[in-house]
């Protein structure tokens, strides 16, 4: 696995950038973001898109806010665990200056 594609996130909010990643097998999925908890956590947010119900109105979530599909779906939560791993690790590896706890 290997990152293709970064873009730096302009804004002071949790993203930190976007960025596309090739998979062993060539597959390359796009537009990933890396995203930063308030404690400073790297996690990933993978695509996804607005939920809109048959008649063209939005899905909404309890509280009021839109939801979104998932459009990377995992056989399950082991799979998708390690997936999210690898993808940390190598843009790790590849960006290790986004993991060293300084402001971006």
């Amino acid at each position: 696995m290997k990152i293709v594609f970064w873009s730096p996130s302009s804004g002071d909010g949790p993203a930190v950038g976007e960025f596309d990643v090739e998979l062993d097998s060539g597959l390359v999925l796009c537009r990933l973001r890396m995203m930063r908890s308030a404690a400073g956590f790297p996690w990933l947010s993978l695509p996804s898109q607005k939920a809109w119900n048959p008649n063209g109105t939005p899905v909404l979530r309890s509280d009021g806010r839109q939801m979104w599909r998932p459009l990377i779906r995992f056989r399950d939560q082991k799979v998708e665990k390690s997936f999210r791993q690898q993808v940390l690790a190598a843009l790790q590896a590849e960006y290790p200056q986004l993991f060293d706890g300084k402001p971006r």
